[in-house]
């Protein structure tokens, strides 16, 4: 039996459905900013400084009728409305503003080099948080512009600072969002940052936020008391720029987690790796980033691994081979640095798999093990470390459920020495 390592949560599953070729021109942006009649003192200088910056376009402003109360209900209401103008327009990611923010100048170039947005990994990126929260991040990386929030809050919350995540000033939200928002929001509660928390929540979809914020809170006195906030790390003349470093492979489904995708990377660097197991490409994007070439061998379909591979432009360093990994290497020929393993999970299956890999190993090549010292699948630590006393590996790096093993050298005969 193969095991299927291809999951996301079930929910967030879902919502994305695998991976296919993007449409020409994704992604399209629209913009929405709500508002309310009384607020208009605010609306003004918001929209005149969005004007300002490069997004090229009007933003459509969503006015609460001068009829609906203030209150949080009648503002989620009108947000719902916002939701609504972003689905009949068929965008691919909604940036949807409140009537009190300052953007920065290059908005829609910031949002476009995201790789999040370029290669449509997420649903829910924020571009504000507020100052209020305390330790707030889960992982960033800076070098790609975007951080991943914990999630310290879902559900109705009276308190505003340290652990409550808030941010509706501004968020970037997919169009699968947008539609599973729409389709649950008359049955949420409370306000518009409680209820797109609470779709996070439900779809468990990830919280990422830019890094740093692209829109800063400009407060002025509201109907909702909300408190005096601004981001921690605004800039307006701030440009993200892609910079060199290892690219997690964020929404790619599968079961390496993110040290143990770095590890991955790292293992590969400059080396001709073989894979035996793509899966839907979490750990191939992860080896190509950084390897001389890959080879991939799968007995399931590939071709989702190969949309992710070119979505991260590395299509020219790995070549998919489909068939029974015994058979696929009986194929190709040997010299690789690198062997990464993640096929099956009982001592038999290993042990098949280590038998395959091992004649394809360059003189000191080394093997690299998925879920080696995971609990749940005892057979793999149990086979590999079997191996590596019998033929005197030696285990050089792990993380998480990863674990690298250094093979010996060969040692090269030398002639004797005449006197």
């Amino acid at each position: 039996m193969i095991l299927d390592m291809s999951a996301l949560p079930e929910p967030l599953a879902a919502l994305r459905g695998p991976a296919r070729p993007l449409p020409v021109g994704f992604p399209r942006l629209g913009a929405y900013v709500v508002t309310y009649p009384a607020n208009a003192a605010s609306l003004e200088p918001t929209l005149a400084d969005f004007r300002r910056s490069d997004w090229g376009a009007e933003p459509t402003v969503v006015n609460q009728p001068a009829e609906w109360p203030l209150d949080k209900d009648a503002a989620s209401n009108n947000y719902k409305r916002a939701l609504e103008f972003a689905a009949a327009d068929g965008c691919d990611f909604a940036l949807i503003l409140e009537d009190d923010v300052r953007v920065c100048r290059r908005l829609r170039h910031n949002l476009l080099a995201l790789p999040l947005v370029a290669r449509d990994q997420c649903d829910y990126l924020g571009l504000f948080i507020p100052d209020l929260i305390r330790s707030p991040w889960e992982r960033r990386e800076a070098h790609l512009g975007y951080r991943l929030a914990r999630p310290l809050y879902s559900g109705p919350n009276t308190t505003w600072e340290k652990y409550r995540m808030w941010g509706s000033q501004a968020y970037l939200l997919s169009r699968r969002f947008v539609a599973a928002a729409l389709a649950r929001w008359d049955d949420l509660v409370e306000g518009q940052d409680t209820r797109v928390l609470t779709v996070c929540n439900e779809l468990q979809t990830p919280l990422w936020y830019s890094d740093p914020c692209l829109v800063d809170h400009a407060p002025r006195a509201t109907a909702f008391g909300t408190p005096t906030a601004y981001a921690p790390d605004f800039d307006p003349d701030c440009v993200v720029t892609v910079e060199p470093g290892f690219q997690p492979p964020e929404a790619v489904p599968g079961w390496l987690a993110a040290e143990e995708a770095a590890l991955v990377w790292q293992a590969s660097a400059g080396r001709r790796v073989l894979e035996l197991g793509t899966q839907s490409g979490r750990a191939t994007v992860c080896i190509a980033q950084s390897a001389a070439g890959v080879v991939s061998v799968s007995r399931g379909d590939q071709s989702e691994a190969a949309e992710w591979v070119r979505r991260y432009g590395l299509a020219d360093r790995v070549h998919f081979l489909r068939g029974d990994f015994a058979g696929a290497c009986a194929t190709l020929r040997g010299g690789f640095d690198l062997a990464f393993i993640d096929g099956e999970h009982d001592a038999r299956g290993v042990a098949a798999d280590i038998a395959a890999v091992l004649p394809l190993l360059a003189p000191g090549g080394r093997l690299a093990f998925h879920d080696y010292p995971d609990p749940g699948w005892p057979d793999v630590r149990r086979t590999v470390d079997d191996h590596a006393r019998r033929l005197g590996w030696r285990r050089i790096a792990q993380e998480g459920y990863v674990g690298v093993f250094q093979t010996k050298r060969l040692l090269k005969l030398q002639k004797p020495r005449t006197i």
